[in-house]
């Protein structure tokens, strides 16, 4: 739920009859309403915000592992440093950054692990069917 401007508006009036001690202004009704929009909306924000922690918690148990995978190659500075900080609380990485980690790690996975299955020649040649090994690097 978005709230919109009236809704801001209407809550801002609220607070200031609430402050002047002037309650004889406030629409209850209209409270009751605006209040029943906004506990839906905290509801659904909060079922967004387990759904984006889960998402994130898999990009980093994905990058985690291709970064051990990468490791078992070489150790780069770059990687160890993108550990730690995958490491800590997930909470402190924003998802661009973590999309953005994560396709620079994935492209980097890929160069360090190519595809086991390549054309031996020319890419007009039909696959034979008989020996699927001779397309095994």
């Amino acid at each position: 739920m978005k709230i919109t401007n009236e809704d801001k508006a209407a809550l801002k009036k609220v607070c200031e009859s609430l402050a002047e001690d002037a309650v004889e202004l406030i629409d209850f009704d209209m409270m009751h309403d605006l209040l029943v929009r906004l506990h839906d909306g905290v509801a659904g924000d909060l079922d967004m915000s387990g759904e984006l922690e889960l998402l994130k918690n898999d990009y980093r148990r994905r990058i985690l592992g291709m970064l051990r995978a990468i490791d078992a190659c070489g150790v780069d500075q770059s990687d160890i440093s993108s550990t730690n900080r995958l490491a800590g609380d997930i909470g402190d990485i924003g998802s661009e950054e973590l999309i953005q980690l994560h396709r620079r790690v994935g492209a980097r996975f890929r160069s360090c692990f190519p595809a086991s299955f390549r054309q031996t020649e020319g890419v007009l040649r039909r696959f034979s069917g008989q020996d699927w090994k001779e397309h095994k690097i």
